[in-house]
């Protein structure tokens, strides 16, 4: 989904802003002229500070790796206990026990954070259920209890992924909708100033050019495969 309404990237955008926003107040009395008011160059250079107080993406994308990246590991530690727990049911019950079934602990390496939840649930209840039987193989109520702990503080990272994911969406088109409103700003200034200093003074036509076209490139010459030079006429 294309978010921007401009072919710069998000730091060329603002830098070329920047740049106009400061030949606009040097031009200030031939702007006048054109309508272009003080309140409106305030305006405008406002409106860039504001939008470089919005956090970049870079910032926003941190938060959410930093935030997978706990809860990754919290469900590393959990299939890590719910391992140790199915061990201890099948030297219990057996290899063949249905209450592995009930656990739903297979292929726990591949469950997502939902389906990890639902199997640590399941294990809970089992534990539970058949505590003493366990105890013999060394079951204790506080291992029952950390995985409880476990399970508790992965909901809480699985929110915390959800609301920094969230949150960098909201700042993205917070920050896309500043700058799509200051390069439309800009882009009327631009017409202004090229207006200004076309066939004048070609750098200062330069600060308001947004986009550079690239010159088309001269065909090449055919091969003269007949080994004649080229016949120029006067």
């Amino acid at each position: 989904m294309r978010i921007f309404h401009f072919r710069l990237s998000a730091q060329q955008m603002m830098s070329k802003a920047r740049k106009v926003s400061s030949a606009m107040e040097r031009d200030a009395d031939l702007l006048e002229q054109y309508g272009v008011t003080a309140e409106q160059r305030q305006n405008f250079a406002e409106a860039i500070a504001v939008a470089d107080a919005l956090a970049d993406d870079v910032i926003s994308r941190w938060y959410v790796s930093e935030a997978v990246a706990a809860r990754d590991k919290k469900q590393e530690q959990i299939r890590a206990k719910i391992e140790g727990m199915v061990l201890r049911v099948r030297l219990c019950f057996g290899a063949q026990t249905p209450l592995i079934g009930v656990m739903d602990c297979h292929n726990l390496s591949q469950k997502n954070t939902s389906e990890l939840l639902e199997s640590c649930q399941n294990a809970l209840a089992v534990l539970s259920e058949n505590f003493a039987a366990l105890s013999v193989f060394g079951l204790t109520q506080p291992m029952v209890d950390e995985l409880a702990a476990a399970r508790t503080e992965l909901m809480v990272l699985a929110d915390a992924v959800t609301d920094a994911q969230r949150e960098r969406m909201e700042m993205t088109l917070r920050r896309a909708d500043a700058l799509n409103e200051i390069y439309e700003t800009m882009v009327g200034f631009c017409t202004i100033g090229k207006l200004l200093w076309a066939d004048v003074n070609p750098a200062k036509y330069e600060d308001y050019v947004i986009y550079h076209t690239k010159p088309k490139s001269t065909p090449a010459m055919p091969e003269n495969k007949s080994g004649m030079e080229n016949e120029r006429f006067s």
